[in-house]
């Protein structure tokens, strides 16, 4: 051949479309298995870990995302970790994104695993095993995953600083067999779970879309989970947004267990302990608010329903919300304010009477710098011990930096009003504790109901209360829960013989003794009679009373102690104001 046909020849064969001729005929003919050795070999210089692929690796060309064929694939853990590799399939399909590829970023838009077994590790310092870079704590060093399909699964994931061990099966239906949600939509996927989350037993059960979407930001994906957490048990249907990060949700939820208190490591809340809960609501998530809207429930033998959100976007969460209630046991708020006794349960006789009344349990307070509140309460109707003469309870809860402040705080009292303020402050060792409460219109045969005593001939009772105090519980604050009152009773009109005396409440606050002032009537009675002797009608002297008269201000306290207690104020953020007197 001459020196100009080569030329031809040489032309011919290095055109672009003679090479793609060319790699069209060594794929055929040698496949895509050559590429298995460079791709292990990339991995394991980027990330320092192994990869291999111990079965035929194809590729099925498409722009801008080639579909990627593996089998027998298995990729290592960092040495750190528990398990020796993160994951291995028996196949893997992967959509790769081209364009992300060329940017130096790894993106699959589609990742179709057939029976994985995937183990994730956090550890501390940031280290998370499916970061890809030689440290494990770059956040951009990740594969970027849109869609997953899982195909007979199992997903273990720990987490030792936060005492966290979950493992997980998980696998696909067809359409003949998938279970049905109430609205509606297949759930393809079945997952059991079991472990340890947050240190607290997990045993779950649920269903969800066939395809996981954990970073689609506008596809809800459908999910239902019956789980048991310890002593909580959950049960949720709804969707979920985001997957991976949560970031939007809706879900009916049931929730029921021991005591408010045991969620504080689920929702980062801390709620006071209670006796046993539940309830039944709608929770909502969008951005940094969570609301748990129109929900009702039971907390021991109290009835409770409302609305609460939290606001997580501030350096302490902001819990606000308003809770109604048409039957309130005090009972029920006993080891919220510190008491060990609690209402009865299944008819069995409530516990004895204790000999000090007030709560002596302490106060738990290491959490209420955790957050801040506003949250106000009405009880209608109160269930309590008959030597508790409490009724129509309403409050407004204000927690900020600590401080704990019932502004207002009002109830029934024993036929009249007591209504105030109350703060507590826990930055400061002992407990300190304000109160400042104004009484109006109380009959004192009802507010001592254990006294041998005419009700008429005690009267009411009208006034004003400023308490300040130091320790660990109300008990504490208040000494040691004795009474040492003296009454001096004023008869409201002009009387000619009068015997009244003084009347003197001493004892425990649990058991008060009422007498009067014999020594004072003693006294009236001698004077009569020493004046007897001079003169009969002297004698009245001693016994005579003049009364205020008809312009004692009792009428006006009365009227003011049957006029119905104010609403509570609408709820608004901002920081607790001082008490006031």
């Amino acid at each position: 051949m001459t020196r100009r046909s080569w030329t031809w020849l040489a032309a011919i064969a290095l055109s672009p479309l003679a090479l793609l001729a060319l790699a069209a005929l060594w794929l055929a003919v040698f496949g895509w298995n050559w590429a298995r050795g460079p791709l292990q070999d990339q991995a394991l210089q980027r990330t320092g870990r192994v990869l291999n692929i111990a079965g035929d690796l194809t590729l099925a060309w498409a722009w801008p995302a080639p579909q990627l064929r593996a089998q027998g694939v298995a990729f290592a853990n960092p040495p750190w970790a528990g398990e020796a590799q993160m994951l291995q399939a028996d196949s893997v399909m992967a959509t790769v994104d081209l364009p992300a590829l060329l940017r130096g970023q790894l993106s699959l838009p589609t990742l179709q695993l057939t029976r994985p077994r995937v183990f994730l590790e956090q550890a501390s310092g940031g280290r998370r095993t499916w970061l890809l870079d030689r440290t494990q704590t770059d956040e951009a060093a990740r594969i970027l995953i849109g869609r997953v399909l899982l195909d007979h699964g199992e997903l273990t994931y720990t987490d030792t600083d936060r005492h966290t061990r979950v493992h997980a099966a998980l696998s696909t239906q067809g359409d003949g067999g998938a279970p049905v949600a109430s609205d509606g939509a297949a759930r393809n996927l079945v997952f059991s779970a079991e472990g340890r989350l947050l240190g607290q037993a997990l045993q779950a059960t649920g269903s969800g879309g066939a395809v996981v979407a954990w970073r689609d930001e506008s596809t809800p994906y459908p999910l239902q989970v019956k789980a048991t957490l310890d002593h909580i048990r959950v049960e949720a249907e709804g969707t979920v947004t985001r997957l991976f990060q949560l970031n939007a949700m809706d879900l009916r939820l049931v929730l029921d267990g021991d005591s408010l208190a045991a969620l504080y490591p689920l929702i980062g809340v801390a709620l006071p302990p209670t006796p046993a809960y539940r309830s039944t609501g709608h929770l909502v998530r969008s951005g940094t608010l969570w609301r748990y809207e129109n929900f009702v429930g039971r907390v021991g033998h109290s009835d409770i329903a409302g609305s609460l959100q939290v606001d997580t976007a501030h350096p302490r969460p902001q819990l606000t919300g308003a809770l109604v209630s048409r039957q309130l046991s005090l009972a029920d708020l006993g080891p919220a304010v510190g008491s060990r006794r609690a209402a009865a349960e299944g008819g069995k006789a409530a516990l004895p009477r204790p000999a000090r009344l007030l709560p002596d349990m302490p106060f738990e307070t290491a959490r209420w710098a955790s957050l801040d509140a506003d949250v106000t309460l009405r009880a209608q109707t109160l269930l309590r011990d008959e030597a508790l003469p409490l009724d129509q309870l309403q409050f407004r809860l204000l927690l900020q930096n600590g401080v704990l402040t019932l502004d207002p705080l009002a109830f029934s009292l024993a036929g009249g009003q007591l209504q105030g303020v109350i703060t507590l402050d826990s930055r400061k060792t002992p407990l300190q504790g304000r109160a400042r409460m104004q009484v109006r219109g109380l009959v004192l045969g009802r507010l001592l109901p254990t006294v041998d005593l005419s009700q008429n001939s005690i009267g009411l009772l009208h006034g004003d209360i400023e308490l300040d105090g130091q320790g660990a519980s109300v008990g504490r604050m208040l000494a040691d829960e004795t009474l040492d009152l003296t009454i001096v009773p004023h008869t409201k009109v002009s009387s000619l013989v009068a015997l009244r005396s003084p009347v003197h409440v001493r004892g425990t606050f649990s058991q008060p003794r009422v007498t009067l002032d014999a020594g004072r009537i003693a006294t009236r009675g001698v004077g009569a009679l020493a004046l007897g002797l001079l003169n009969p009608l002297l004698a009245l002297i001693p016994l005579f009373e003049a009364g205020p008269g008809v312009d004692s201000a009792c009428a006006k306290w009365v009227a003011e102690a049957k006029q119905p207690l104010p609403p509570p104020p609408a709820v608004r953020r901002g920081r607790a104001p001082a008490a006031s007197r």
